[in-house]
């Protein structure tokens, strides 16, 4: 009979954990620079995606770390045993691509633009969303703006995640 190996590592050696604490300390970089430059709405913005990403990276490498090891303890092998394996990585693949979209709204800023509204709706989740004359559409970061649709606006957007921080209305 096999016995597992036992792992004699340090918990600073394991490359998760090394990853774990990479995430982190990544994380705490982003806040940092966060805190110097940026202000209220900005600032709220961007740590909420901060540390909502960081937070599920660091669960999903919990969870899948604990799944795997469950999974060579029993020696169980199904198909769907992957296919579940595969969505667990797609998600923290689709978490780890957030992360990099805050990361570059952090790094290159809000930008501003002068945009023509179309469209406007409320969905069920989030905020309100805005459909431009260019066809991009953003959700609104702040509460309930009084916006009109056919009107040309100055608008201050974080691109990478489509989140309209400031609006002034042009006359």
């Amino acid at each position: 009979m096999l016995t597992p190996a036992v792992d004699t590592r340090k918990w600073h050696r394991k490359k998760r954990n090394v990853f774990r604490v990479g995430v982190v300390l990544l994380c705490l970089v982003c806040v940092l620079f966060v805190f110097m430059n940026y202000t209220s709405l900005e600032r709220r913005i961007l740590l909420i995606g901060i540390f909502s990403s960081t937070a599920g990276v660091i669960f999903y490498t919990y969870f899948l770390s604990y799944f795997f090891k469950t999974r060579l303890k029993n020696r169980v092998r199904y198909k769907f045993g992957y296919l579940f394996v595969a969505i667990l990585y797609l998600g923290l693949l689709y978490l780890i691509f957030m992360f990099g979209c805050f990361v570059t709204d952090i790094v290159k800023g809000p930008v501003t633009k002068e945009v023509v509204i179309t469209e406007r709706w409320d969905p069920r989740r989030g905020g309100d969303q805005v459909r431009t004359s260019d066809g991009h559409t953003y959700e609104m970061a702040e509460g309930y703006v009084d916006l009109q649709e056919g009107r040309r606006y100055k608008v201050k957007i974080f691109r990478a995640n489509r989140f309209i921080i400031g609006i002034e209305q042009i006359r």
